[in-house]
């Protein structure tokens, strides 16, 4: 998948939505609870089709949180936040409307 440089966020989700939906099923905007009880957003889910499934690709849901380099005031804490959010993620419990979760 190619790198968009500065293009706003909803731009990249747009695209990479678009570039991986051949081969995977994709949920928006996926909901969880971080192991302190707040409440996280990931931009999306995506999950391989058949095709990938059957090409040993593993059977497991993928998060995917987009970021643009576009810094909102071009300042170092919102790099920090950026890796703050990755972190926070891996101690996330996201749910699926299948009644599946994941972290």
């Amino acid at each position: 998948m190619a790198i968009i440089r500065a293009s706003l966020e909803e731009n990249l989700v747009r695209y990479a939505v678009e570039q991986m939906s051949p081969l995977f099923h994709i949920k928006q905007e996926v909901w969880g609870t971080h192991i302190r009880g707040k409440r996280k957003r990931i931009d999306m889910v995506i999950y391989p089709k058949q095709e990938l499934i059957e090409n040993d690709f593993p059977k497991i849901p993928i998060g995917v949180e987009l970021k643009t380099n576009i810094l909102a005031d071009g300042n170092k804490k919102q790099i920090v936040e950026l890796y703050h959010q990755a972190i926070s993620y891996r101690h996330t419990r996201f749910e699926l409307k299948n009644g599946n979760h994941f972290r």
